[in-house]
């Protein structure tokens, strides 16, 4: 090993690394680590000589720091576009006399009937109302009762199925009223 080598391996192991520590070249051509080099002195880059050595291992990671403050509000953003109007339902009712025949209504492959109220007079009347949909017959209501009814409120009936209401008196007496079904067709978005 040479003079010089030793030399620079002797001023490398003097370098801390918890403070900056400079090579300085001497007019001279020694070179001494410094805080600073002296007026006629010049800094030496220690890479230039070939003092760096290979590049260590990475190191581990630190701890996650603190939740910083939370920011300030942004703008209002601009306002949402205005949804489309929902299209008016229909209002349908359905009346038939209470002598046991039914009454069909058909309700359109686009819509969706809605039963809002069943009126069945004022005799004592036994109403039913069934969904057909496929050959399906499906009872969607019934009651016997004497008077108005809106207990059925709600009850969908799907597109291109059949309403049927049947209605019959269960004493003797006559219903001069007969039973009306109403209801919303609301269209199928």
């Amino acid at each position: 090993m040479t003079r010089f080598a030793a030399a620079i391996a002797i001023l490398a192991s003097m370098i801390n690394p918890a403070h900056a520590v400079l090579l300085c070249k001497t007019h001279a051509g020694l070179l001494a680590a410094r805080d600073a080099c002296r007026r006629r002195e010049t800094a030496v880059d220690p890479q230039a000589i070939g003092l760096q050595g290979p590049r260590g291992l990475q190191g581990l990671s630190g701890p996650t720091g603190l939740t910083g403050p939370t920011g300030l509000t942004g703008p209002t953003g601009p306002p949402a576009p205005q949804a489309p109007a929902e299209p008016p339902a229909e209002i349908v009712s359905v009346r038939g006399p209470c002598t046991g025949t039914p009454v069909l209504f058909i309700v359109p492959s686009d819509k969706v009937l809605v039963v809002t109220d069943i009126d069945m007079g004022g005799a004592q009347t036994l109403t039913t109302l069934t969904e057909i949909s496929g050959g399906v017959r499906t009872v969607r209501y019934s009651t016997v009762f004497p008077d108005h009814v809106a207990f059925a409120t709600g009850i969908p009936f799907q597109a291109e199925s059949t309403l049927e209401v049947t209605c019959g008196t269960i004493n003797d007496g006559l219903d001069l009223f007969g039973a009306t079904v109403s209801g919303r067709l609301i269209g199928i978005p």
